[in-house]
């Protein structure tokens, strides 16, 4: 049974890992396998491709979002693009063909992977791509088959070319629209090239990830851990190439978008604008706070300082720009941001951020989900996307499930180890519970036989005492009690003496003089003999009228009545009773 979850997340600077214990749901092992400075890529160069490397990038992701995507092709982040190789500023060396990969054996060898790892990533270099796109249906299987036309004219290949997933976002409301209302879906989208190429590679070392995701809406299991509340908040993951940006509301994802700027641009900008080398504007970037220029320590931090601010502007005019843009289309306004990634270290970067932008901006508190302290306190901000990565096969729910392009032919060749060991764990728990089901049936099955037996020899024995005979039937020796089995008498009255010298008094009108002399009851013999004086002969025959409203008495016989006075008279009834 698989009992470790790993998240590797494929960054620029380095490969992370963070390792789950299913069973203790803790941290076991956090792990990192440092790439060169400047480091490029993990999958070939490939032009058309929709990422951010690629030449459709930052028009379909703006797109994607509702934002202006001319304004964002001018700025200087889309202008500038991936730091280019100079003569008098090398960008440091980068890692060509597959050297990664040796970076990543090293690091599972120290992990000591097996069979029972179950392995969550995303497709590396920002080449998966997410969209909102509309569609016409609430049902999967009805947007299944039209939603490769619609993606057409957004992307800049044949939808064959592509791999999706996709989610639809309010299917819920879908007994509420109309039938010409349309319904918005989230899409995930990669090339198959590139998933071959990089499953390919993740082959040649013995990883086979169950699910490559989006970074962007990875990063979301780790929020729903960590943020509490249901208002609108962002979480800005700043890492080395790449900003990811995520906002939930209520749970649900309404924005998901990942920039193509990043710690490397900041570093690029201080090499440029002193004349320094890349390793010594990293060492520059890491220790100077954004502050005011009056506010700095000296001239130096002062002008590194506003080096980076003047660099990041793009960043924060893009991040402006979504957020007005999710409010003008979404009505949601974003209250809170959360900054996590390498790059968020730099000091006072959340007091910068939420002075431009007006919003309330906190450091994303990653440790709280590191019961055992595994992860060092230096390298939380960068735990953020690979704890959200691990987390997804314990928190994903099918309802709120997020999108894997791991389809069709590159769909997952077997269950997850996670999964099945649970399957195997609860299925052994199931088949425990049914045999202690069946062994207390069967227990209560002999109990009971056990009373049956002695019950009926209780009865065997009592039958032979009261009739003269064995009688186990239950219908036999009711009729033989009640008189109805044959010609014998009843063996039980219908009614004892008791209960009819009860019922014979009861029937007497309450306003009625009567004064009793005798009343015998004779079972035996079926029949009651009452005497007595009353006010006169009239009061005698209501007595008689009122006795006769008893069902079992057959016959009553009154004898003359004598009148001793205006006011008294005796009589004196025989009744046949029925009721023995």
């Amino acid at each position: 049974m698989a009992s470790r979850i790993v998240g590797l997340d494929f960054g620029t600077r380095s490969i992370k890992l963070v390792e789950l214990n299913v069973s203790e749901r803790t941290v076991t092992t956090w792990d990192e396998e440092p790439l060169p400075l400047g480091n490029r890529r993990y999958l070939p160069d490939q032009s058309g491709s929709f990422g951010p490397d690629g030449d459709g990038s930052g028009e379909e992701s703006n797109q994607a979002q509702g934002a202006d995507a001319a304004e964002a092709d001018g700025s200087d982040d889309q202008t500038e693009g991936e730091p280019q190789q100079s003569d008098s500023k090398p960008d440091g060396p980068a890692m060509g063909g597959d050297g990664w990969l040796d970076r990543l054996e090293a690091l599972i060898d120290r992990n000591e992977f097996d069979e029972d790892t179950v392995v969550v990533s995303y497709l590396p270099d920002g080449r998966g791509l997410s969209v909102h796109q509309d569609v016409p249906f609430p049902e999967p299987s009805q947007v299944a088959s039209v939603l490769p036309n619609m993606l057409q004219d957004r992307l800049p290949m044949s939808p064959s070319e592509i791999v999706y997933d996709f989610k639809i976002l309010d299917a819920d409301e879908a007994e509420q629209k109309g039938e010409d209302e349309e319904f918005r879906s989230i899409v995930g989208i990669g090339r198959k090239r590139d998933l071959a190429f990089f499953l390919d590679r993740l082959e040649r070392v013995g990883v086979n990830p169950i699910h490559l995701g989006l970074p962007e809406l990875m990063l979301r299991y780790t929020m729903e851990a960590t943020v509490a509340g249901a208002n609108a908040s962002a979480l800005v993951d700043l890492g080395h190439r790449f900003t990811r940006v995520l906002v939930l509301e209520d749970g649900n994802s309404v924005m998901a978008r990942s920039f193509k700027f990043g710690g490397w641009d900041l570093t690029k900008a201080i090499a440029d604008e002193f004349d320094i080398t890349v390793e010594q504007a990293e060492s520059y970037k890491e220790r100077t706070p954004l502050v005011d220029p009056g506010d700095a320590r000296d001239e130096q931090s002062a002008a590194i300082s506003e080096t980076i601010q003047r660099k990041m502007r793009s960043l924060v005019r893009d991040l402006r720009r979504q957020f007005q843009s999710l409010y003008a289309d979404e009505r949601v306004q974003v209250e809170t941001i959360h900054i996590c990634g390498g790059t968020s270290e730099i000091e006072n970067l959340e007091g910068y951020l939420g002075s431009e932008l007006g919003i309330d901006v906190r450091r994303l508190d990653v440790g709280q989900l590191d019961a055992l302290g595994t992860i060092p306190d230096e390298a939380l901000p960068r735990a953020a996307l690979p704890m959200g990565l691990a987390l997804q096969q314990v928190r994903d729910r099918s309802a709120n499930r997020m999108l894997d392009l791991r389809q069709d032919e590159f769909s997952y060749a077997g269950r997850s180890e996670f999964l099945q060991g649970q399957m195997v764990k609860y299925g052994a728990i199931a088949a425990a519970l049914f045999i202690l089901f069946l062994g207390t049936l069967f227990a209560r099955n002999y109990e009971l036989q056990a009373e049956r037996d002695s019950m009926r020899e209780a009865v065997t024995t009592q039958s032979q005492e009261l009739f003269g005979e064995s009688i186990t039937d239950p219908k036999l020796i009711r009729q033989t009690a009640t008189g109805k089995a044959g010609a014998k008498r009843a063996f039980v009255p219908e009614m004892s003496a008791y209960e009819l010298f009860h019922e014979l008094v009861s029937r007497t009108s309450e306003d009625m003089k009567l004064e009793m002399d005798r009343l015998d009851v004779d079972i035996d013999r079926n029949i009651v003999q009452m005497s007595g004086v009353t006010s006169d002969p009239q009061a005698v025959d209501k007595l008689v009228s009122d006795l006769e409203q008893l069902d079992c008495i057959k016959n009553i016989n009154k004898k003359p009545v004598t009148v001793k006075s205006d006011n008294e008279a005796e009589f004196r009834l025989e009744i046949s009773s029925g009721c023995s």
